[in-house]
């Protein structure tokens, strides 16, 4: 049985909100990846995240209040190449060419889950989790994460994500997924934070 509300029928304005709000709840964990950009930056980032997911049917909320919202999506049924470069475009766009050389020099090394599982026939992959601000604590996460564990158990296949900071590797243990690889990549900030930078996975 699923949980989670697929995201629809809404209007562009609508979804540029929800997509802020998830962009503003990034910026407030002052971590990880987040961090590679300045707050507008962030906010941009994941609102065209959400903007271009919604489009390709993987966003999903779970209830009519919008206390969270997962993005996820099976490997054999990933968003067309359309979306993609869709997405690639705006990013483009709306993000100076220097924030993405800053992004690309501190990601080097990094190998997603999409280059550790490239020979899994089959997997669902949480592409984007997140629980907004006035909502966090309140144990949404693993509601979140029923309805991929839900259809990773139904077709027997893995399901896989990345993570860039040691809070969220500790809560997505706590739901039942372990780690496949760990990264540590070095962020060049002031402050000297380091990434942690974890592929995770849950198997039935």
């Amino acid at each position: 049985m699923r949980i989670m509300i697929k995201v629809t029928s809404v209007s562009e304005e609508k979804i540029r909100e929800i997509g802020e709000k998830i962009g503003q709840a990034f910026w407030a964990e002052n971590c990880g990846v987040a961090t590679l950009f300045s707050e507008k930056e962030c906010i941009s980032f994941f609102r065209i995240i959400t903007q271009v997911c919604y489009r390709a049917g993987c966003l999903y909320t779970t209830s009519d209040n919008m206390e969270g919202f997962v993005v996820y999506y099976r490997k054999k049924e990933k968003p067309a190449l359309r979306y993609q470069m869709q997405m690639l475009r705006l990013f483009l766009k709306e993000i100076p060419m220097s924030t993405w050389l800053h992004f690309l020099k501190n990601q080097r090394g990094w190998k997603g889950f999409e280059a550790r599982c490239k020979k899994e026939p089959d997997y669902v992959c949480v592409f984007m989790l997140v629980v907004l601000k006035e909502f966090q604590g309140k144990g949404f996460m693993r509601q979140m994460l029923h309805d991929p564990f839900a259809v990773a158990k139904e077709k027997h296949i893995p399901c896989v994500l990345d993570t860039d900071t040691l809070l969220k590797t500790q809560k997505y243990q706590h739901c039942g997924m372990k780690i496949v690889v760990r990264n540590d990549i070095p962020i060049r900030l002031p402050c000297m934070r380091w990434n942690i930078g974890n592929t995770m996975i849950y198997k039935c």
